[in-house]
């Protein structure tokens, strides 16, 4: 019989895998790669078929979904005695992290969890919930030649936790993004913008001539949308030192001390000058966007109303999908987040932001309750994936995301989505970091949507902000 690849016998010895997976020495399959033994055979136990059981979410639709059925036949064919199911989750109208959060608890969810922001993460880190992936990032991934570390595949490192560690990790990436009509844009004789003023003043061209000029994501002041965008160009030096230098982004203990030792508040240059910039934008969006409720924006830009869509790549595969039924139908392209210059902010890198982050299908959380053989398998699985010419074959079909992986090429017809040279990381994140930690990110969301609304001043704003950031500050350094 064909010997199993298997990850772990790869790099590690006997004893070292033992160690590192914490599997007993009755379990062994992988690392032996014992035959299962046929039912024929009088006296001998037929070993039982370990199944995993994954939601690979939209690489399961479709002819993505084609294409994943054809991978895992192609595993399971060397990897006998093991079986990959793709499981749907119901998440049963809750939300998903409180849904998954039971799951990790009664130990009875799938063997990868899907963690597109997960908000609860340090706490399940706190009861023992959750593995790590920080060991097997050190091993060679055994499907790609040459490679003498899986971490060293990833174009985005996956974001640390609270004790360094990572809980999370992310096959592929959403970029923030502009879409233009370019009907419109001809009309009204405007380019793609490249720098930060450029596209403002197209913007005020757009709607002199009538036109809504910007369709943003959700319709309302989120957060990372909007503000990050700026606060990365602006901030950038200030992350960066807080992260020490690691490109990841800084740890929730790190922000608060730099809040504590005065160093950075909401009333930093570098902080007003973003949220200077950011509100400006949203001057261009349409009447009554800040109200909330559904995400009209989409079919804004989609009926040609809008003549930009700020969003995330994502909407590729929404817009090839809807624009071959819509009433008027137009040629779209995309440009990236412009540069912001020193003339804007003294702060400014004047270089353009990576614009991607951590968020996708293929992200996933390890439950403590996989273990073993399975675990082992599963990490397999992942590093299978991460062979480029295997996440290509996906990633292609399914024409929405970016590769977290180094060497596969971009989706069809998302060439313009590559991650520019000489960019910036991007550090700034207001899901979390930023603002350290939810309650003070909802604070933020909430009280911008009321400086946009004109119900709060700038200054009330600060007023109000600063206070919650250094009581944030202090209740992250207290706990750690």
């Amino acid at each position: 019989m064909k010997d199993q690849q298997l990850v772990l016998r790869a790099s590690l010895s006997r004893r070292q895998m033992l160690k590192t997976m914490g599997i007993g020495a009755a379990g062994l399959a992988l690392a032996a790669c014992a035959p299962v033994a046929p039912a024929s055979e009088a006296g001998v136990p037929v070993k039982e078929t370990i199944v995993i059981h994954i939601d690979h979410r939209d690489y399961a639709k479709g002819t993505a979904g084609e294409v994943l059925k054809s991978l895992i036949a192609q595993w399971e064919a060397s990897h006998t005695g093991f079986k990959i199911e793709n499981t749907p989750v119901d998440y049963q109208g809750i939300d998903s992290q409180q849904w998954t959060e039971r799951r990790l608890v009664a130990k009875d969810g799938p063997d990868l969890l899907f963690g597109n922001w997960t908000y609860l993460i340090e706490k399940w880190m706190k009861a023992g919930l959750v593995n790590f992936y920080d060991d097997f990032l050190e091993l060679p991934n055994p499907y790609v030649q040459g490679n003498k570390a899986w971490r060293d595949q990833f174009v985005m490192p996956s974001e640390r936790q609270s004790n360094g560690k990572t809980a999370w990790l992310g096959l592929d990436n959403t970029t923030l993004w502009f879409f233009y009509n370019k009907g419109l844009f001809e009309k009204h004789g405007v380019q793609p913008p490249t720098k930060w003023p450029e596209m403002l003043d197209a913007f005020a061209k757009l709607k002199d001539a009538g036109v809504i000029p910007l369709a943003d994501y959700h319709s309302l002041a989120y957060a990372v949308w909007t503000f990050d965008p700026a606060a990365n160009q602006i901030m950038y030096d200030l992350f960066k030192q807080m992260a020490d230098g690691v490109e990841s982004n800084p740890l929730p203990k790190q922000v608060a001390q730099f809040v504590k030792d005065g160093k950075y508040a909401i009333t930093s240059p570098e902080y007003q000058d973003s949220m200077k910039i950011a509100t400006e934008l949203w001057k261009y969006a349409p009447e009554g966007a800040f109200s909330g409720g559904d995400d009209q924006g989409y079919q804004l830009f989609l009926s040609g109303q809008a003549a930009t869509r700020f969003t995330g790549c994502w909407e590729n595969a929404n817009l090839i999908k809807d624009m071959a039924t819509a009433k008027e139908k137009f040629e779209w392209g995309s440009f990236p987040i412009p540069v912001i210059p020193k003339s804007m902010s003294d702060a400014a890198t004047e270089k353009p932001t990576q614009a991607v982050f951590i968020a996708g299908y293929l992200l996933f959380q390890i439950p403590a309750y996989n273990t073993g053989d399975k675990l082992a398998a599963t990490i397999d699985w992942l590093m299978f994936l991460s062979k480029p010419e295997t996440l290509g074959k996906l990633m292609n079909e399914n024409a929405s995301l970016v590769p977290n992986i180094k060497d596969v090429p971009l989706p069809k017809g998302m060439e313009e989505f590559a991650v520019l040279p000489d960019s910036t990381f991007w550090y700034v994140n207001s899901w979390g970091n930023t603002h350290i930690n939810l309650q003070v990110r909802d604070a933020f969301v909430r009280n911008w949507q009321s400086v946009l609304l004109g119900q709060m001043t700038m200054d009330d704003y600060n007023a109000t902000m600063q206070p919650l950031l250094e009581e944030a500050a202090k209740q992250e350094l207290a706990a750690s």
